[in-house]
């Protein structure tokens, strides 16, 4: 008879359990695959956490291995599991971001979870796409939580908005190493205005191989917590009465979004911009302001710009663009309110500095770490673009500290083209992407640089464009008598000396472009780099008169249509105007 009950009691118990369930779900016309574990009894506005897989793992892996499903059921959550195609994630790009996009509307249409309440964790790789979801859809995920993974190649650590992060990681992890992870912590750390000093808990919960780092609170009250696992590999660690899902549960459930006001964010100008008045005289400096923003209720209703508090124009459908003119040396503030059409509004600010520079403009002024893409500076290798300023970087575009007993430089910017196709291979300052503007006086300026190749010979080009219309208005084509030879602990000297001249007619907002446009893994080193403004010698502008036969060349050495009729002649050549 006992055991008749006890036969009954575990079936009712079993009955009346959860269980994992496969889904699949259409996104951008790819059937995707995920598990998700419901508790029962669960109600609306219940929260919802995502964990990613591994590389060659799958989302039946990462649940044996997170063991969050009795967390779940006694916390009152949601957990999803996503499959990722081939075992893996994409970690440049908007597959797997729409993929869990697609898993958070599924999972408000059928359980009306809180939007405000999703977060986002994963493993290894899956750990790695958290990390890239960070600078995508900070909006849409409340907190994050990467477990032995971060990005190999290094990122930007850009964000629409501060966001909390609890990343955990063995210290002998044989795949994803821990000494890197340090420079993640630091970069968030940062960006979120957290105190750079932790607060530091060994034997945390009496697990003696754990120590537990806190930063914050930062910005909005988040804080950045690094989970230090002392001696252990490549896993999920579940031992000693610490299970990482918990640690991870207890965290994110601290912060939520608020989803009523609308979600809105600047694409331009960037954090921390800088624009440059160089010997630009009386002209003044324009600023581009572009947002992106998206109703959470109802619809949106409008986007406003204000510059220094000053009501500048309201749009009602995007794009949500504009141009600011005629601004003087000194901060702008720009600020953006967007309203949807249930009444609710959302505001967000940036500072821009704008300076006035005579005789030369350091374009270097931001060397100053390894591993580090600078201020005023993108890149792009083919593979992978970068802003500055940012780090962390590993592999790709970044500075370098030379450390030869003889050297031209101590710290260099690498760039490279990684594909050797055209187009593949640059570095630009002052482009709409980079944290930095030039605006240059009518005049003759020079563009000098230090060039080396890093370890591949082969040509670079140097360019002055006009940042608004992209017109070339000088370019010089070098092959770098120097190699360093792949190591910054080589000696080395003999780097080219490039001097690039070119005129403006009138103040000018301009790039400079570097291209490495050779074979695969062409690549340049540049350090000591200037705009100087130059006098005036062997320059003289005139008008031509209709009857003039003569031929002219534009800025690039190429013969020009005859209807210019304006000209510079500069050491005895006439350049088209």
């Amino acid at each position: 008879m006992m055991k008749s009950i006890l036969i009954s009691l575990f079936v009712l118990i079993a009955s009346t359990a959860s269980a994992l369930e496969s889904k699949t779900i259409n996104v951008n016309g790819s059937t995707r695959k995920y598990l998700q574990y419901v508790p029962k009894g669960i109600g609306k506005n219940a929260p919802l956490l995502i964990s990613c897989h591994g590389m060659n793992q799958d989302a039946n892996y990462q649940s044996g291995m997170l063991k969050i499903e009795s967390v779940a059921d006694t916390a009152m959550f949601i957990t999803v599991f996503p499959e990722g195609e081939g075992k893996s994630w994409d970690i440049s790009g908007n597959k797997d971001i729409n993929f869990i996009l697609g898993i958070i509307d599924k999972m408000h249409e059928d359980y009306k979870i809180d939007r405000g309440r999703v977060y986002l964790s994963g493993f290894s790789m899956g750990g790695m796409f958290t990390y890239h979801a960070m600078t995508k859809i900070a909006d849409k995920i409340a907190a994050f939580a990467p477990i032995s993974g971060y990005p190999m190649g290094g990122m930007s650590f850009t964000s629409s908005r501060p966001i909390p992060i609890i990343h955990t990681h063995g210290t002998s992890d044989s795949v994803v190493p821990f000494d890197r992870v340090q420079s993640f912590i630091d970069g968030w750390v940062k960006r979120n205005n957290c105190p750079t000093t932790p607060v530091v808990t060994a034997n945390y919960r009496g697990a003696s191989h754990i120590t537990r780092y806190e930063y914050g609170p930062g910005d909005n009250g988040v804080k950045v917590v690094l989970m230090k696992l002392a001696g252990k590999d490549h896993f999920v660690s579940n031992d000693k009465g610490v299970l990482t899902g918990d640690e991870i549960w207890k965290f994110c459930k601290n912060y939520s979004i608020d989803m009523s006001a609308p979600s809105v964010d600047f694409i331009s100008p960037t954090a921390n911009q800088r624009t440059f008045l160089f010997n630009a005289g009386e002209a003044k400096a324009s600023i581009n302001v572009a947002a992106k923003a998206s109703a959470n209720k109802g619809e949106m209703k409008s986007v406003s710009l204000y510059v220094d508090n000053n009501f500048v124009e309201t749009k009602t459908a995007a794009p949500y663009e504009w141009t600011v003119d005629n601004l003087s040396a000194g901060v702008v503030n720009v600020e953006i309110i967007a309203e949807d059409t249930e009444g609710n509004k959302k505001a967000v600010s940036r500072n821009v500095k704008i300076e006035n520079v005579d005789g030369e403009l350091r374009l270097d002024y931001d060397f100053s770490k390894e591993s580090y893409m600078p201020a005023g500076w993108s890149s792009w290798d083919g593979d992978e673009l970068r802003h500055g300023p940012s780090g962390g970087y590993g592999l790709g575009a970044r500075l370098f500290k030379m450390t030869g007993a003889k050297r031209d430089f101590d710290m260099g910017l690498y760039g490279r083209n990684k594909t050797g196709k055209e187009g593949d291979g640059w570095m630009r300052f002052g482009d709409d992407e980079s944290s930095a503007s030039v605006f240059v006086g009518e005049g003759k300026y020079e563009f000098h640089t230090l060039a080396a190749n890093w370890s591949n010979e082969g040509p670079v080009i140097f360019r002055a464009l006009n940042a608004d219309t992209n017109e070339v208005l000088a370019e010089q084509t070098i092959n770098p008598t120097c190699n360093i030879g792949n190591k910054a602990s080589n000696s080395f000297s003999g780097s080219s000396n490039v001097v690039l001249p070119f005129y403006v007619t009138s103040p000018t907002r301009i790039i400079i472009e570097v291209v490495i446009n050779v074979a695969v893994y062409g690549d340049v080193m540049l350090s000591d780099i200037s705009i100087k403004k130059s006098d005036n010698t062997g320059i003289s502008i005139m008008e031509i008169p209709e009857t003039d036969n003569s031929t002219y060349y534009d800025i690039r050495g190429i013969k020009s249509s005859k209807n210019n009729k304006g000209v510079y002649i500069y050491n005895g050549r006439k350049y088209a105007k």
